[in-house]
């Protein structure tokens, strides 16, 4: 079969995972800066544009899904979903921004160099997605959603490279897979038999389901709406002003991580606990810190934290969809503040422990009920349901992407710095941004701006991280 006769069919089903409510239109983002070399003669503009594009072509004759978009059915087909994959252009878009000339407007970033952003370090302020994306993190006003898009940004002596995944097609995992894939086209390697099998599987029974006869619902009450009714909200009524928010990086080096994982070692008498573990608990430990002296006695704090459920339902790490799931930990407010970090951390290793959490069993219960749910039940599970934001926190770790791998065949060498572009306001989401080649790492948090500002004061945080902005 032709690869324009590829294209033309594609009409794939997604990943179960995509089928929860609320994703459709909603895009993850990541952007890569890179220097231009001194002796760099070509036109960027141009030689960018030829390479990035003749490799989204090459990306997808090999993945013909990542020309495609995620459309919305009227109803449940037959495989029991209600977005599809279909077809779109013959390759993923890129657009392309050349900021040296641009005129002073908003959100243009106008003459901006890699200089001031790496004399800032990089900070959020500075990172705005209606500049660095080719679409916001939320767009559901799209009239078509595309499984990839691009920008990339010139600026007098650098390029940045923004790659958005629509989030139903992939995870930050999978949109990694797919980026790894993407450098490998721009590099004009080949792909081998393996990587064009996974890659292509067929999403439809991608992750193993529970069987007809067993009964879903005691492992997933955090993700369903029902259990929200049950959680408190202390500040919350029904006309309560929206608080003031900001977002902000923090900056740990992997020394820094690396003292806090002695640190929090010396607290447990045995056991593993990984460095996102470490900085998981000290972040929640802080931010609830930060926020004690306005919650009541009493209160307890919930940590959610995104995993990759691959492993635990046995799928390939490689796989380039949608296979995530969200682990939980209360805990009082009183003990959380007070608790070793290193007892923090063990219970949130516990979690996700493939020898000894619920992880799998959780994600195929929550996945089954998904696919056994109409439209209707399906608005009422999802992974946030549960959460009060002005009390819990969830947390995302990109930290394993390798994106300072990537260098898309340009010829610039490796990226200098990887980050999130900022988004809307979302009190309480946090993300841990890819390591560098060093270990380095920083963290995007967003607060409110009293919490920001009590958490920038915290000794304990600013020991192992320090505030870029």
């Amino acid at each position: 079969m032709s690869t324009t006769t590829s294209l033309q069919q594609l009409d794939a089903a997604l990943d179960i995972c995509g089928e929860m409510s609320g994703m459709f239109g909603l895009y993850t983002q990541i952007s890569m800066f890179y220097a231009l070399p001194h002796d760099f003669k070509l036109d960027v503009v141009a030689h960018v544009t030829a390479t990035i594009n003749a490799g989204l072509a090459r990306l997808a004759a090999e993945f013909p899904y990542t020309a495609g978009q995620v459309i919305q059915l009227e109803a449940l087909d037959s495989a029991r979903r209600r977005y599809r994959m279909r077809p779109l252009h013959q390759a993923a878009q890129m657009d392309v921004k050349d900021l040296r000339q641009v005129a002073d407007q908003a959100g243009s970033s106008a003459n901006i160099t890699l200089a001031q952003l790496r004399a800032a370090e990089y900070p959020l302020s500075m990172l705005g997605e209606e500049w660095l994306a080719p679409c916001a993190t939320i767009s559901p006003e799209l009239p078509r959603k595309p499984i990839l898009l691009l920008r990339v940004c010139v600026l007098q002596d650098g390029v940045v490279v923004t790659v958005n995944g629509e989030h139903q097609a992939m995870d930050m995992v999978g949109q990694g897979a797919v980026m790894a894939s993407l450098n490998k086209a721009c590099r004009r390697e080949a792909f081998d038999r393996n990587e064009t099998s996974i890659g292509n599987t067929d999403r439809t029974h991608s992750i193993p389901l529970l069987g007809e006869g067993i009964n879903v619902g005691s492992r997933i009450q955090r993700q369903m709406v029902a259990e929200q009714t049950a959680l408190s909200e202390p500040e919350s009524t029904a006309h309560a002003p929206q608080p003031t928010c900001q977002w902000a990086y923090f900056d740990v080096s992997a020394a820094s991580m690396k003292a806090l994982k002695s640190r929090a070692s010396l607290d447990i008498e045995s056991g593993f606990v990984s460095t996102d573990d470490c900085l998981s608990a000290l972040l929640w430990q802080s931010v609830l810190r930060a926020r004690s002296v306005r919650l009541p006695d009493g209160q307890k704090s919930t940590l959610g934290r995104a995993v990759d459920a691959r492993r635990y339902v046995g799928v390939d790490k490689s796989y380039p969809g949608f296979v995530q799931n969200m682990v939980y930990a209360g805990i009082a407010v009183k003990d959380l503040v007070q608790a070793p970090v290193g007892h923090i951390a063990a219970l949130l290793r516990s979690k996700i422990d493939p020898a000894a959490s619920s992880v799998g069993l959780a994600t195929q219960e929550l996945l089954t009920a998904l696919y056994r749910a109409d439209a209707d039940g399906r608005s009422k599970l999802g992974f946030v349901v549960g959460l009060a934001l002005d009390v819990d926190l969830m947390v995302s770790s990109w930290a394993a992407v390798n994106c300072y791998a990537l260098d898309f065949g340009l010829g610039f060498g490796q990226p200098e710095k990887v980050r999130r572009p900022r988004l809307v306001d979302c009190e309480s989401l946090a993300y841990f941004m890819p390591h560098d080649k060093e270990g380095n790492g920083a963290v995007a948090i967003c607060l409110r701006t009293e919490d920001m500002s009590e958490l920038r004061r915290d000794n304990t945080w600013c020991t192992y991280a320090r505030y870029i902005g």
